[in-house]
């Protein structure tokens, strides 16, 4: 036998409307906050993806250096980023701005680098 034991505040045996809410106990407060809140988030976030703009970005025409030094840190299982981009071409004698390395990096991560030798020949 179990016994459900009831809140001593009246306001949380009341029943709430809309015109005139009514105060809750903490206790009561904490379980509608924790139950709302997934709801809450799940609107929020589909706002959010509703509302984002998708940027498309530039056309990269990466040299023969900036593909080497890409394959490079694909082979080495190095992660592909700004800077690993950077002293990748670096070492290979190459020059390579951050701006530059920071595009060849998203454009690499996006795997539009692979698209070069996804053409085959017949």
């Amino acid at each position: 036998m179990t016994t459900q034991i009831l809140c001593c505040v009246d306001a949380c045996l009341s029943q709430p409307t809309i015109i005139r809410p009514i105060p809750l106990c903490v206790r009561h407060s904490i379980e509608v906050a924790l139950a709302a809140l997934p709801i809450v988030l799940t609107d929020a976030l589909v706002t959010s993806d509703e509302t984002e703009i998708e940027v498309e970005p530039e056309p990269i025409d990466a040299s023969e250096l900036e593909r080497a030094a890409l394959a490079a840190l694909r082979v080495t299982s190095t992660p592909i980023g700004r800077r690993t981009v950077e002293q990748a071409i670096r070492s290979m004698g190459g020059r390579c701005s951050s701006e530059r390395a920071q595009a060849l990096a998203r454009w690499a991560r996006d795997g539009s680098d692979l698209s070069l030798f996804d053409q085959t020949t017949v």
